[in-house]
């Protein structure tokens, strides 16, 4: 039986892996949302990706992957609690890109131009 993909090592290797992942995570998230913000963990994030187990080095590279994000507005964080929190909200341009997306191939394709791996 093959192993998960976010547990195998050899799949964050590849950057494109993990934008594909953080992709998934998202549209299912903010696709079928009905409010005008979702605030979200990377956990939470990778759960909807269906990545229930994933390795820490995993974390770190999504994490650095949402900084970017941050940087250039397309998120904002709260760290406030104990575990910092991204949120988005409808005035975000990749809010509007999820939201008209018909699957996480088109949000795929837009973080891979916004993120430079």
């Amino acid at each position: 039986m093959p192993a998960e993909p976010c547990t195998d090592t050899s799949f964050y290797a590849n950057v494109r892996n993990v934008i594909n992942l953080i992709a998934r995570g998202m549209w299912v998230l903010i696709h079928y949302t009905r409010g005008s913000c979702v605030s979200f963990a990377q956990k939470r994030l990778l759960e909807n990706a269906g990545c229930n187990d994933p390795l820490p080095v995993l974390m770190t590279i999504i994490k650095d992957i949402m900084n970017k994000l941050v940087e250039q507005k397309l998120l904002t964080i709260d760290d406030s609690r104990s575990v910092k929190r991204y949120i988005i909200c409808k005035d975000s341009p990749l809010w509007n890109v999820i939201k008209r997306a018909e699957g996480p191939e088109e949000v795929y394709n837009y973080l891979n131009t916004v993120v430079e791996p």
